[in-house]
């Protein structure tokens, strides 16, 4: 069993979770905490909450868990998302954080199964009961939702369009969040800013015959009112054709 939520702070790390009266005394702790019970009572013995089963003082295990991520979300038996700042199943779930960030995409996607719960660990749905309504959340296919696999037929500018709206901490996950939603391992560099979603174009060119990559638009253009991707594609400072964020390939105007 893993869970996907969004990080706030004093969570419970590798180093906490060593000492458990330490870790108890984190404000994150509540959460581990209700996963664990909520895993016991539906059978399972383990549960993999990345904030505290990844030591990230290690900088070649961090590089290790972030590029197999994705496998290990789609291996799973089954995935909690955590919409701590939904109160009440009954309450309107689209507008939880948990929607905004980048690293919940692929933990949206990837396992078959995702189970929603509120705060209190009220289940408000799964992601296939709740498919059509996600899928007007998030922008992504509903037949995705439905069976990962089907990701390799949707182009690469509509996988970009689903982050266009997310955000991370920092600059870099906008592109090391996306790696799998493009079957790219690369190597982590934090500190690089921008260069990172260069390098995952790059990767992704290497990888696929697709130019949708490049429809991307500038979006002080889209601002204007000129939303011509080969005018802007001139228009914006980027390494030559790349854009410079998955902003760029907002379907919204």
């Amino acid at each position: 069993m893993i869970l996907s939520h969004t990080w706030g702070q004093d969570e419970v790390t590798f180093q906490d979770i060593q000492n458990l009266e330490e870790a108890k005394r984190k404000k994150g702790f509540s959460k581990l905490e209700g996963c664990c019970k909520k895993a016991q009572s539906d059978g399972f013995q383990w549960v993999w909450i990345d904030t505290c089963c990844i030591d990230k003082s290690s900088s070649a295990e961090l590089s290790e868990a972030i590029n197999s991520m994705y496998q290990w979300y789609m291996k799973s038996q089954i995935c909690y998302a955590y919409l701590e700042d939904v109160l009440h199943s009954a309450e309107d779930y689209s507008r939880s954080r948990w929607f905004t960030r980048g690293w919940t995409l692929q933990e949206l996607i990837a396992p078959s199964i995702v189970e929603f719960y509120t705060v209190g660990w009220v289940e408000i749905g799964t992601k296939m009961s709740l498919a059509k309504k996600i899928s007007r959340i998030t922008a992504i296919d509903e037949a995705v939702l439905e069976d990962n696999s089907q990701m390799v037929k949707i182009n690469i500018a509509s996988r970009m369009s689903w982050a266009s709206q997310r955000e991370t901490t920092r600059i870099e996950d906008k592109a090391y969040c996306l790696m799998e939603l493009f079957g790219i391992n690369m190597p982590l560099l934090y500190g690089e800013g921008r260069r990172a979603f260069h390098r995952l174009q790059e990767e992704i060119m290497k990888m696929h015959e697709d130019y949708t990559l490049f429809a991307w638009a500038n979006p002080r253009a889209r601002k204007a009112g000129h939303c011509n991707p080969a005018e802007s594609l001139t228009s914006y400072p980027s390494d030559g054709f790349l854009a410079e964020s998955p902003h760029d390939f907002s379907k919204k105007k």
